[in-house]
């Protein structure tokens, strides 16, 4: 069975200002990843979305290096591709957060 991957942008980061779709698909995933701009740092994407998420929802920070060494963006990047193409692939159904319109990205 195959998962399915949502990219939920967060808007500019007020909780009120999700859409009621986004709200609606936060509370029935399997897992949520968000992104944390330092290591053991706190998602402002999820902060701004974390009251819409199911209790059965694994929530998974992972940090997006701001850095200007691409060869270190890249890595982080792709590890965490990696991951979440093995949660759909188990048939998980997976958000992406961000902040703003995730799908610029």
């Amino acid at each position: 069975m195959s998962g399915k991957l949502y990219a939920i942008g967060t808007g500019p980061g007020a909780s009120d200002l999700i859409t009621e779709r986004a709200a609606r698909l936060l509370a029935q995933m399997d897992i949520v990843y968000a992104p944390a701009a330092r290591k053991g740092g706190d998602s402002l994407a999820l902060s701004s979305v974390r009251e819409y998420i199911g209790n059965q929802t694994e929530i998974k920070e992972r940090h997006f290096p701001m850095s200007n060494n691409t060869e270190e963006k890249q890595q982080a990047w792709q590890a965490v591709t990696d991951e979440i193409v093995s949660d759909i692939t188990a048939g998980k159904k997976v958000a992406f957060v961000s902040l703003g319109d995730v799908m610029l990205y």
